[in-house]
C-alpha cells in the first residue's frame, strides 16, 4: 500500500485481501468503502487477516499520521479510544446536512479533522458524550459544545469541522 483507496472495488480488489503487507507507516484497513464499519489500525506486515476476523473483507485503506500514536506505542481500534469505546462516547458525521451522505464515525479526541474525513461537514449526530467541535484545527477558531442531533452544521455556526473533542 502506498495510497489513499478509498474503494477496492475500483482496483478488482475488493474484500480479496488475506494478508497486508505495510512498507512504512501507519495505516486504517477499513470493511467498507469510503473507511466505513469495522476499522483496525496496522504499523506492521499482518501475514493472516484471519487472526483479526478480517479476512477477504478490506474494502478501503488510508495512512493514519505519524501524531496519532496513542499512550504506550499502542494505537486504538480504528478511531475509537478503548475508554471511549466502553463508555459509549462518539459522534457520527455525514458529509451532507440531514443526516446524507458519506458518514464517519469518531470515538477519539482529533487535532485536524480534515485529515481523517475532508468534506464530512454537513451534518452530526452525537452517539454518547459531550463534545466540542471547532471550525480550525486544533481545537482553534469558533468552537461549540454538542450533544444530540444537528442537521446543518451551518445552524450551529459551524462552516466545517477543524477539530472535535469530548468534553464530558
Amino acid at each position: 500500500m502506498h495510497d489513499v483507496i478509498r474503494n477496492f472495488h475500483s482496483y478488482g480488489f475488493n474484500d480479496r485481501a488475506t494478508s497486508v503487507r505495510i512498507d512504512r507507516g501507519t495505516w486504517e484497513l477499513c470493511e467498507h468503502a469510503g473507511f466505513g464499519g469495522y476499522c483496525i489500525i496496522a504499523d506492521r506486515d499482518i501475514w493472516d487477516l484471519r487472526d483479526y476476523g478480517f479476512n477477504n473483507q478490506i474494502s478501503s485503506v488510508r495512512r493514519v499520521p505519524d501524531s496519532y500514536r496513542y499512550r504506550d506505542g499502542y494505537y486504538s481500534s480504528g478511531y475509537y479510544d478503548e475508554h471511549y469505546r466502553e463508555s459509549g462516547y462518539g459522534v457520527g458525521v455525514y458529509a451532507s446536512s440531514g443526516y446524507s451522505g458519506d458518514y464517519f464515525e469518531v470515538g477519539v479526541d482529533i487535532e485536524d479533522f480534515q485529515l481523517y474525513a475532508a468534506g464530512y461537514n454537513g451534518s452530526l449526530e452525537v452517539l454518547g458524550g459531550r463534545w466540542e467541535a471547532c471550525d480550525q484545527s486544533h481545537y482553534r477558531g469558533r468552537c461549540t459544545v454538542v450533544e444530540g442531533r444537528y442537521d446543518d452544521l451551518g445552524r450551529i455556526g459551524l462552516a466545517a469541522i477543524g477539530s472535535i473533542r469530548l468534553v464530558n
